[in-house]
């Protein structure tokens, strides 16, 4: 690097060490070392003349987030987690809907509204975090099974299934719900089916 100063060389030198050793570095060991030089790495001193700072300095932030082998993990623990997390929502809310939609008395009903808020706020963020790394897991690769596209494509329809359950939910607080309880019922098996198409694919990759 001519014209750079020695803490530009430093700065150069660290993030070829990191990308070097990522390939021989993985799980916990990984990550402990990876959090302790980032701080290193996203200082922002006073961008220099030559440019010298900003020499690769993108390039390298980039690398450290998503060309990492580790972080591919890391993304997938955190996708499956919230996978997990959201699917117990997807799964039980609409059968609130079901006792929704069958509800006699109007304590009854403002009970089953009141669980139905709560069950719809508690599984919004983890529905984001799931589509989010899902999202991402793809750009750590730099190529990728045509399997990948159909796998986003159902995370894309899942997300739209739980906008979807919210306009039901503000139907229901409306008292304008038009569906009956065997509709539901029916609506209910729709994150199933997606499941159990996302599970063969991810197992099978059959393209």
């Amino acid at each position: 690097m001519p014209g750079c100063t020695k803490a530009e060389k430093n700065r150069g030198l660290m993030a070829l060490a990191i990308t070097q050793t990522a390939s021989d570095t993985g799980g916990l060991r990984h990550f402990l070392f990876y959090f302790a030089v980032l701080p290193q790495l996203f200082r922002s001193p006073k961008q220099p003349e030559n440019g010298c700072a900003g020499q690769g300095g993108r390039l390298v932030q980039y690398a450290l987030f998503f060309r990492l082998p580790a972080m591919y993990l890391w993304l997938k623990f955190l996708h499956l987690f919230f996978i997990v997390s959201w699917f117990a929502g997807l799964f039980y809310l609409p059968r609130i809907y079901v006792n929704l939609a069958m509800a006699d008395s109007e304590s009854e009903y403002a009970r089953l509204l009141l669980m139905a808020r709560k069950l719809f706020k508690f599984m919004t963020p983890w529905g984001i975090g799931a589509v989010l790394c899902g999202l991402l897991m793809p750009l750590t690769q730099t190529a990728f099974a045509g399997w990948i596209y159909a796998k986003i494509a159902l995370g894309l329809l899942l997300l739209l299934y739980h906008i979807w359950c919210g306009l039901l939910l503000a139907a229901f607080a409306r008292r304008q719900n038009r569906h009956s309880h065997r509709w539901y019922r029916v609506f209910n098996e729709l994150p199933v089916l997606a499941l159990i198409a996302a599970v063969y694919l991810a197992v099978f990759k059959p393209f």
